[in-house]
Parts: structure tokens; C-alpha cells; sequence
């Protein structure tokens, strides 16, 4: 999620919690920016790795059996 996203979303909050002064709203801002930023990098490990089939030997057992023949 990118900036001006995150941006909107926090302007939504912000408009839900009937915020007013710009000193609060401020700091609201940050803090609900921060939690999206954990959430976002916390998605990311959760994520399955992709995991490579075989034995990771790629090509060598066939170059060995074709040298063999």
C-alpha cells in the first residue's frame, strides 16, 4: 500500500474521530501511519517463500548421465 493510500486512510480516521486541532490530528496521523507500516510488514512475512522443487542440483545429474552414456 503506498503513501497516498495510506494518506487517505488515516484522513478517513481522522474525519471518524471527529479530530479537530492539528496538533492531535498530528499525532493520531503518525501513530495510525506506523500501525499501517506494521501491518503492511507483518503481511510480507506471513506470505509463503517460494520454495524451489528438486535438490537444488538444477542441471548436473542430467550433464552426469549424459556423460555416463
Amino acid at each position: 500500500m503506498g503513501i497516498i493510500k495510506d494518506g487517505a486512510k488515516v484522513k478517513k480516521d481522522l474525519e471518524r474521530r471527529g479530530v479537530e486541532e492539528l496538533s492531535k490530528a498530528m499525532i493520531i496521523s503518525k501513530s495510525l501511519l506506523e500501525l499501517n507500516v506494521k501491518k503492511s510488514e507483518m503481511s510480507e512475512f506471513s506470505k509463503p517463500k517460494f520454495k524451489p522443487k528438486g535438490n537444488g542440483e538444477g542441471d548436473k545429474d542430467k550433464a552426469k548421465n549424459n556423460s555416463e552414456t
